[in-house]
């Protein structure tokens, strides 16, 4: 089997720079919204049966997996042969299907919780695959979610919306949901990090130089916003919150703040 590359939409931790800024910073936030989703059910069920939505290579089902049954689910099958051999566990089954594939989706059971991070920024139209999650849950069931909270689009040609915090809120309340934000990163990358990170990686992330030219093209405020943006705070900066819903308004859970690095303070507060 070939390798499985790092690149903005494969965390592959075994492949991963630790000299590089932009790698070593990706991996540290990544992981910690996977200790959070884990501390979020924890605090909430003890275990239960828990499904990782776009599991990627399943270092975030192994941590989930601590604390209950998960069904990891990607569409790549070159993701999941490699989850299956780095990160097998009795308690975990990877399957291959689409988040937007509603057949598969309900074929899939009933979950105490649901963890998507990074998907929805992907989805043409999130509704339906939140409108599954919502009939998906049981009883105080969680939706944990992640998304970049900052314009993206200039920077991946893999995000089809661009989202902030008030319209997540909406999305997620137009579907039943009690929404709260669980944690907040940002993570500030100098152009000094993205040229080594370009080098090092031989252009393989992000947008190549011409793709990014055309884009700015039809989209100026793009350009704008990212000029100012970087004048401003003299770096570019990825802010990303992980949102926790439920349908039950009088159910505790765990809410975190987390650094540009990763880490994470936990406090009590009610959803």
């Amino acid at each position: 089997m070939t390798p499985i590359r790092f690149t903005e939409e494969r965390l592959v931790p075994a492949a991963i720079r630790t000299d590089l800024t932009l790698e070593r910073v990706f991996l540290a936030q990544h992981l910690e919204r996977y200790r959070l989703a884990k501390a979020l059910i924890e605090g909430a069920h003890g275990q239960g049966r828990i499904l990782d939505l776009a599991c990627g290579v399943g270092y975030g089902a192994s941590i989930l997996g601590e604390i209950g049954d998960v069904v990891a689910v990607d569409r790549d099958a070159d993701l999941l042969t490699h989850a299956r051999k780095e990160y097998p566990g009795r308690g975990i089954r990877y399957l291959r299907g689409d988040a937007e594939d509603s057949a598969f989706l309900n074929s899939l059971g009933r979950f105490h919780a649901v963890v998507s991070l990074e998907t929805l920024e992907h989805l043409s139209d999130p509704d339906p695959l939140l409108a599954w999650v919502r009939s998906a849950l049981l009883p105080d069931g969680l939706f944990i979610c992640s998304v970049p909270v900052t314009r993206t689009l200039d920077l991946t040609p893999y995000h089809t919306r661009d989202y902030d915090e008030a319209v997540m809120r909406r999305l997620l309340t137009s579907h039943g949901f009690d929404t709260r934000v669980a944690a907040r990163q940002a993570a500030g990358f100098t152009l000094r990090d993205l040229v080594e990170e370009r080098r090092a990686r031989k252009g393989a992330l992000g947008r190549s130089a011409r793709g990014l030219a055309r884009f700015y093209l039809t989209h100026p405020a793009y350009f704008l916003h990212r000029i100012f943006g970087y004048l401003l705070e003299g770096q570019l900066v990825i802010r990303t919150a992980v949102f926790v819903s439920t349908a039950d308004r009088t159910s505790p859970t765990r809410c975190f703040g987390a650094d540009s690095d990763g880490r994470a303070l936990a406090r009590m507060a009610p959803l």
